[in-house]
């Protein structure tokens, strides 16, 4: 719509704010989890929830009977290519990502009134997510399960910080990231504003992407809501022979395959088999050690 068009540029600046803040939470945790680690193999990692929302829209439905639990092995198997594998080996084991699995919501609109295209890139997601979410609740969905931040990861404790650690929204659509010309929704992560807040739990960040793509598109928005930021070059044009149109994916150059962050995230094809993050994103979250190298006071450490 006009109004939509007209909408004010997302403020990137808070964007970049709260993944630093996130990075600084995350990267603790994890240091905390290498050393409880080396002093006790069996002590537990750090831990992060992220609730998973299937979605599908009037013109793309899935079949009836479709059941989120056929989503499992992609999410939560401990080998192969899944999320919490992917995430497991990325960070050295010191972070674990821990799905959630929510049911399927039905949106009653088209996929074309979720879409961003044109705008500035969150107006639509951001009612996509927040109906999304919303649905989950209303369906009794206890939205707690998802906050396992605490120092004991485990939902449901006074440690707790009363938030939902991340939203991941999978939907129907092939997605930007997989079809540019008829993909209607952008593989992104934004927050929602105001968050959504009920029973006690608060839900505001959140990561949309097509249940269509491979793991590699799926652990690239999870790793924004970790504090991860893209490691492409956001001023040059999208690759024609990259595979990707638009959305979080557009960009080209930078890190190209050599980083989740950047067309890594493509891997061999649609997200399957996807690069490692870069070293410099997992030094800042405490997924590998850093040893500084003096040469000479002279020519300084490199």
């Amino acid at each position: 719509t006009p109004a939509e068009a007209s909408a004010p540029v997302p403020d990137d600046t808070a964007l970049h704010t709260w993944r630093a803040a996130r990075r600084a939470e995350v990267r603790a945790r994890s240091l905390a989890g290498a050393a409880k680690t080396l002093a006790d193999p069996e002590a537990a990692s750090a831990r992060f929830g992220l609730l998973v929302i299937p979605v599908d829209f009037a013109d793309h439905r899935l079949p009836a009977g479709w059941d989120p639990a056929g989503l499992a092995p992609r999410l939560t198997a401990v080998d192969g290519q899944s999320l919490r594998h992917y995430f497991n080996v990325a960070s050295a084991g010191r972070c674990e990502v821990v799905p959630i699995l929510a049911p399927l919501v039905r949106l009653p609109g088209i996929a074309r009134d979720y879409s961003d295209i044109g705008l500035n890139g969150f107006t639509r997601s951001r009612r996509l997510a927040a109906l999304a979410i919303e649905a989950v609740a209303a369906a009794g969905f206890d939205l707690r399960a998802a906050d396992l931040d605490g120092p004991d990861g485990r939902a449901g404790t006074a440690d707790d910080d009363g938030w939902v650690d991340g939203v991941l929204i999978l939907h129907a659509d092939p997605g930007q990231e997989n079809d540019a010309a008829n993909g209607l929704i952008q593989a992104l992560q934004y927050y929602l504003d105001p968050p959504f807040a009920a029973e006690g739990i608060t839900a505001g960040p959140y990561a949309t992407a097509s249940l269509a793509s491979g793991p590699g598109i799926w652990a690239h928005e999870t790793a924004h809501l970790l504090g991860m930021e893209d490691r492409y070059d956001p001023l040059l044009p999208p690759d024609p022979g990259g595979g990707s149109g638009a959305g979080d994916l557009a960009g080209a150059g930078g890190l190209g395959v050599f980083s989740l962050m950047a067309a890594g995230a493509l891997g061999t094809g649609g997200g399957w088999g996807p690069s490692l993050p870069d070293a410099y994103s997992r030094a800042l979250l405490g997924w590998c050690d850093v040893v500084t190298i003096a040469s000479s006071p002279a020519e300084g450490d490199t």
